[in-house]
């Protein structure tokens, strides 16, 4: 099955789906691209408001509190948006990933029983009348 079309392989997929499968998973990486960006501004933020809380006196650092809460907050949901939307983007790519693995396993099993099948053919000794039959005569000219 097409990860991206949700199609079965052999079959072809119409291009309209496939474009906008493709505009769909376009749009998610900018949004993720987005969200990422806001999640640094708001730490840079979260940051300036504990370093001006630290330095002020006693007394005033009282009403950065509900700034700092204001931002965790934000921080907290746009977290939960950029995990939302990273799973989005990532899980095609996840498929593809567990499906390459596979078959990487299946080649090495394949792989590995031919070099048992080779090692067990080089280590069998063939039959005297084998040997005979199998050598070519002298100015016999084989077709081809």
């Amino acid at each position: 099955m097409s990860i991206l079309t949700g199609t079965p392989m052999g079959e072809a997929a119409d291009p309209a789906v496939q474009g906008s499968t493709a505009a769909q998973l376009s749009a998610l990486q900018q949004h993720e691209g987005q969200v990422q960006l806001r999640l640094s501004d708001i730490q840079v933020q979260l940051d300036q408001l504990r370093e001006q809380q630290a330095l002020a006196r006693p007394s005033d650092r009282v009403q950065f509190n509900e700034a700092l809460a204001n931002a965790k907050h934000e921080f907290a949901a746009t977290m939960l948006d950029y995990e939302a939307t990273h799973a989005k983007v990532e899980s095609p790519f996840a498929t593809t990933r567990r499906g390459v693995e596979a078959i990487a396993i299946e080649v090495e099993r394949i792989g590995e029983a031919e070099r048992f099948s080779a090692k067990l053919l080089s280590k069998r000794r063939p039959a005297p009348d084998a040997l005979a039959s199998a050598r070519r005569e002298v100015g016999t000219i084989t077709p081809h």
